[in-house]
Formats: C-alpha cells, sequence, structure tokens
C-alpha cells in the first residue's frame, strides 16, 4: 500500500534474442540450477550498478547553536538538515521509555529555508520527538519513534507538519496536520494540500507542545500556534509498542534536498532544557559535508562478496531504488538465462534472504522474467515482490504478468521483518486451482497462494531470466537486500 509516499543518464540498449510473443510450441523440458556464488557468476545486469556522474556535495551542519533565531536569548538547537541515506542525528540521552510512558515535549521553532522542487525525492525532512539511536531504525518512516515531521514543500515554499509514529516491528502511522487543526488521514494524492498547516521559511516564530498518553489505544495530542491537532495510534500498534532512549532531531535516511530551523525553549517532561550553553546532548553525523553517490534511483546491485544472508562469502544483493514507469535509464535487472521457459512449465526456486534495511514504500521483485522489458503494468513475469504496508510492516506477495501485461495484485501476502535471515521457496504450478495456474510463496513458517485469473495463462508469457528487478510502478524509497544459496528452475532446450 503505497499510502505516503530527473537525473539523466546514458540509456544503456540491449539487443536480445528472445522474444515476448508467446508460440504454441509444447513447453520445453526443465532441471534445476544452483547457485551459491562462491565466486562472481557474471549473471547478466542492466542498469543495476550506476554511480551519479556529478554526485551532490551534502553539508549537515546541525546541532547546539548560540544563535537566538527562536527567542530573545541565545541557545538552541538546529541548522541546517539535509537528507542523505547516510544516518544522523542530535538527542538528548534519556531513560528507556515507551509506548507505556506518558510523553511530552514542547518549544519554540522557525524555519529559514525549507528546499524542494517537484517530487518526494528532492524534499527534506527533519524528525522531531523519542527516538532510538540505531542507523537501521532511522530509514524513511523510522521504527521506534513517535513525534512529528517537517517536510519541505513548494506549493509554495515552506514545511508542511505531520504526526508520525513507527513501532518496533516495523508498522509506522501518522497524518498530515490542516492549519487550523485536525488531520488528513487520505493518501498522499487525496490530500487537500491547500488546507495543511505550512510553516513558511521567513524566520517567523511559532510554538508547539506534543504529549503522548498511552491511555487506552494512545493518543498524539498537537498544538501548533494555539491550533490542536489529535490521533490516536490504533489498538495493535499500541500493544506491539515501540522504545526510545533520545530525544531530539534527525533526518529522513533518503534522497533530497535541505531545511535550515532551529527549536528553542524546549521542555522535556516538563522540564525546561538549559540552552544557555551548550548541553550535554549526543550528535551523530551532525557536523559533515561529503559527495554523496546514493542519489535518487542509482541502483547498486548484483554479486557481492558479501555474507549477509548467511553461509560462505558471496551472494546477490545490494541497493534497489523503485522508479517511474518512464524512468527507463533507471529500470534495472540481475539475472540468470534460464532458456526460454513459459507459464506451462513447472517453476520452482529457493533460497536465503536477509533485508538488511527496507524503507516503506521500498520495492523489489524476485523471479522469472524476461530481459527484453518488465515495466508497469508488469510483462512476463512469475513470482514474488517485496514491499510494505504501513499497518502490517513489510510484505511479500505472488506476483505475475503475461506478454499483454498485468496490474492485479492482492490475494494474500506473507511478513518479514527486516534484520532476520529467513530461507524461502517459490512454486508455480501451471495445472494448480484446475488449470488456471497458481503461484505459492513459503519464507520461514508462512505461506501464500496466488492463483491466476481465469484465462490469463492463456494469455502466456515467455522468461529468459531469474533473477531480481527494480519495481517500475513509481518513483519510490530504498532497500538494501541479499539473497544466496540458489535454487531455480531453468530450461533445457
Amino acid at each position: 500500500m503505497r499510502s505516503w509516499t530527473k537525473l539523466g543518464v546514458t540509456v544503456l540498449l540491449l539487443s536480445v534474442t528472445t522474444s515476448s510473443t508467446v508460440d504454441s510450441t509444447p513447453p520445453s523440458r526443465t532441471r534445476t540450477q544452483t547457485e551459491t556464488f562462491d565466486r562472481d557468476p557474471q549473471w547478466d545486469g542492466h542498469n543495476n550498478r550506476q554511480t551519479p556522474h556529478d554526485p551532490p556535495t551534502v553539508t549537515r551542519d546541525f546541532g547546539y547553536s548560540r544563535t537566538k533565531h527562536t527567542g530573545n536569548h541565545a541557545g538552541e538547537i538546529g541548522g541546517r538538515v539535509s537528507a542523505s541515506l547516510r544516518p544522523a542525528w542530535y538527542g538528548k540521552v534519556i531513560d528507556q521509555k515507551s509506548l507505556d510512558d506518558a510523553l511530552s515535549a514542547s518549544g519554540t521553532l522557525c524555519v529559514l529555508d525549507a528546499q524542494s522542487i517537484t517530487g518526494w525525492q528532492t524534499s527534506a525532512n527533519i524528525f522531531v520527538g523519542w527516538f532510538t539511536a540505531n542507523d537501521r531504525d532511522l530509514i524513511w518512516r523510522p521504527r521506534n519513534f513517535i513525534g512529528f515531521r517537517l517536510q519541505s514543500s513548494n506549493e509554495p515554499d515552506g514545511c508542511v507538519v505531520e504526526l508520525s509514529y513507527g513501532t518496533s516491528e516495523w508498522q509506522a502511522g501518522g497524518a498530515f496536520v490542516n492549519a487550523v487543526g485536525g488531520v488528513q488521514q487520505e493518501n498522499v494524492r487525496d490530500l487537500e494540500t491547500d488546507q495543511m498547516l505550512r510553516i513558511p521559511p521567513d524566520g517567523s516564530t511559532h510554538r508547539w507542545s506534543f504529549r503522548y498518553d498511552p491511555a487506552g489505544a494512545g493518543e498524539m495530542v498537537f498544538t501548533f500556534d494555539g491550533n490542536e491537532t489529535r490521533l490516536k495510534l490504533g489498538d495493535e500498534h499500541r500493544k506491539i509498542g515501540a522504545t526510545f532512549d533520545r530525544f531530539g532531531i534527525f533526518p529522513s535516511r533518503i534522497p533530497g534536498r535541505h531545511i535550515v530551523a532551529y527549536f528553542g525553549d524546549l521542555m522535556i517532561a516538563g522540564k525546561a532544557e538549559d540552552l544557555s550553553k551548550e548541553p550535554s546532548w549526543e550528535g551523530v553525523g551532525n557536523r559533515e559535508r561529503f559527495q554523496d553517490s546514493a542519489q535518487y534511483a542509482y541502483n547498486n546491485f548484483g554479486f557481492s562478496k558479501t555474507s549477509h544472508a548467511g553461509g560462505t562469502p558471496g551472494e546477490l544483493g545490494g541497493r534497489f531504488f523503485s522508479c517511474d514507469p518512464d524512468e527507463d535509464q533507471f529500470k534495472a535487472y540481475y539475472g540468470a538465462p534460464v532458456g526460454k521457459l513459459t507459464l506451462e512449465n513447472r517453476l520452482t526456486a529457493s533460497g536465503k534472504f536477509i533485508a538488511r534495511e527496507h524503507c516503506i514504500d521500498a520495492t523489489f521483485a524476485l523471479g522469472w522474467f524476461n530481459s527484453r522489458k518488465q515495466d508497469w503494468p508488469i510483462e512476463n513475469f512469475v513470482g514474488v515482490y517485496f514491499d510494505s504496508y504501513s499497518k502490517e510492516g513489510r510484505i511479500i506477495e505472488p506476483l505475475y504478468g503475461t506478454s499483454d501485461g498485468t496490474n492485479q495484485r492482492g490475494g494474500g501476502y506473507v511478513t518479514f521483518e527486516p534484520g532476520r535471515p529467513y530461507t524461502w521457496t517459490l512454486d508455480y504450478q501451471p495445472d494448480g486451482a484446475s488449470g488456471r495456474g497458481e503461484i505459492t510463496f513459503t519464507i520461514g513458517a508462512q505461506r501464500v497462494t496466488k492463483t491466476l485469473d481465469e484465462g490469463e495463462k492463456d494469455r502466456g508469457a515467455l522468461f529468459d531470466r531469474f533473477g531480481v528487478f527494480n519495481m517500475q510502478w513509481a518513483n519510490s524509497k530504498w532497500c538494501d537486500v541479499y539473497l544466496d544459496d540458489l535454487a531455480y528452475t531453468v530450461s533445457t532446450n
């Protein structure tokens, strides 16, 4: 569920001998091929290793400041908070708290600069609140977080505000704040943008407060310049819980631009923070300048000498970015040639998997595909795709595409947790479901089956690769994932 949601590069044109046209010849004979990645298998890759020709320089300069942008007395926190995949934060170390604890903070804030152009990948974000100081927790839609988020926007210039939280098991929630209070919980594309709270980048001072009440399902109460907004977490997320060991600010770990903002007159848990002198807060990555090659849609996956998924060094993996259907320069895959396979073949695969990091809205696909085209609606594919539902966490769902293209999703999914290794199996049965065909995927103890729609198998599909590719349906976030010890069906013809 994509509930929240160009760079120019040389396009490599591939010539392939296979065609997506389906013929009526009998299905080819098959066998099982194995790949342990003990050495580089020299699989076919397209746009899977990309680096910007002129990577931008990122400057981060935030933390304690002797300035007085937010009041009459010198001393505040803030500065230039820039987006990048590299983690950074500035926070006060606190005794561990959870969603069972009452939480409160208040202060003043001002925004001096909020850069953005059209597209999420060009915006910037500052998360303000309680979090866990762990690099992998602070990816897009951070885990173990509660508070609010400033997001730069140019419609007009300024920062919109969103209440936000993330559980300990990777579920997340939130809603944008209206100018007169209250929230908008619609899909991003349905938001009333002219009604959203927008902080102008003019240095004006605003007063805010945030408190969390753990009673019942848990409720966040946010007040901005006297207007109140309330948002409940929901029963299931409240039960799952979250833990926090810092209060402070940090950027989201996605590519983008920067915000210059300051926060003063801080009170945390009813106690005023002395900002007349530098406090003993922790700063990580908050004062640095670097060239950043990890830009939107620059994929970096394929053979890797690492061993994240388990076993000896050598595996398939890396960083995947989804892209828009018209961004041909960013459509990428990495796959083993498998000859000629169709929807009439029995197809099986198995292996190991781990997602080291997986942002909400990050997606990639695993299975049999055609090197000529993947696209959206997806064409010539049988396998699964990895994604996220804000309510459920990270998910894996069976998916297929005929030679004409198919975009029907739904019908069940399984879940996975970043940082945890899994074994998995994938089985396409052309005779399943009374001949309609069905895809079954297992991971750990979970199992899900998807039946092809009536007549879809007859439309046909042609596969010449087994492997992975980035989903090509929307500009979206990134994940860092690995697979190893693969076994998969190939044609012997």
